[in-house]
């Protein structure tokens, strides 16, 4: 019970680096929604695309969320964080004419 609760924290305090990193900077938020990267193999060339980044992630602590709802909550804050940060990079892009449109 004690290594549960430790590796929930610990799972937990990554996600909220992870999505405040990633909100932060607007490449960074950008480039984790992109398409990944291209794998390459053992003969050095390339044999599919990685998923995104965020897609990754995600994937990566489902069944934690599942079983830990602080995970899960943490989870989708960091979510709800990083889509915030890109709609509110979105509108500053936007000239005050096409905001009053």
């Amino acid at each position: 019970a004690e290594k549960q609760q430790q590796l929930q924290q610990h799972l937990t305090w990554v996600l909220r680096v992870f999505f405040a990193l990633l909100s932060s900077c607007t490449e960074a938020g950008e480039d984790s929604l992109a398409r990944g990267s291209e794998r390459l193999g053992e003969d050095g060339n390339a044999e599919g695309v990685s998923p995104p980044l965020l897609a990754l992630v995600i994937l990566g602590v489902r069944s934690a969320a599942d079983r830990h709802e602080a995970v899960c909550i943490e989870l989708l804050d960091g979510l709800c964080q990083l889509f915030a940060a890109e709609a509110r990079s979105e509108v500053e892009s936007l000239s005050i004419a096409e905001l009053l449109l």
